[in-house]
């Protein structure tokens, strides 16, 4: 029983962080994100920076659509977005806490949340790039 939902978790929580990650292109061998192959302290370290990066690439980007939209004079279209981007990081969230949780106990535990938050920001940033594109820009 303990083997069966082992396998069952370790399959769960593989799933779930190949969900949060976007997908890497398969000629690349890039690594999963900047911090990939540093350890404890550093790693931690480094990871909260880069979660800080990307979050505000991602703020800039999404203030570049609300601009966009603005300027297309589409203003019901902002409030749709600023309500997408709230409900957005309610569930990035509460996904990157499961993953927290799920890896607790793990080689990657310390690390885990803030590489999620990465990921899934990045995904988001790629997201709201094409509908920049979309939008003319």
């Amino acid at each position: 029983m303990k083997l069966r939902l082992l396998i069952a978790s370790s399959v769960f929580v593989w799933v779930s962080s190949a969900l949060a990650a976007p997908p890497a292109p398969a000629a690349a061998a890039a690594p999963a994100g900047p911090c990939e192959g540093l350890a404890g302290a550093e790693a931690t370290s480094c990871w909260a920076k880069e979660v800080s990066a990307v979050q505000v690439t991602l703020n800039e980007k999404i203030a570049a659509a609300s601009d966009k939209l603005k300027a297309a004079k589409k203003d019901a279209l902002v409030e749709v977005l600023k309500k997408s981007q709230y409900d957005w990081v309610v569930s990035r969230t509460s996904h990157c806490e499961f993953i927290e949780k799920a890896e607790a106990g793990t080689a990657v535990a310390a690390i885990s949340r803030s590489a999620c938050l990465y990921r899934t920001t990045q995904s988001r940033i790629a997201a709201v790039g094409l509908l920049i594109s979309n939008l003319g820009g």
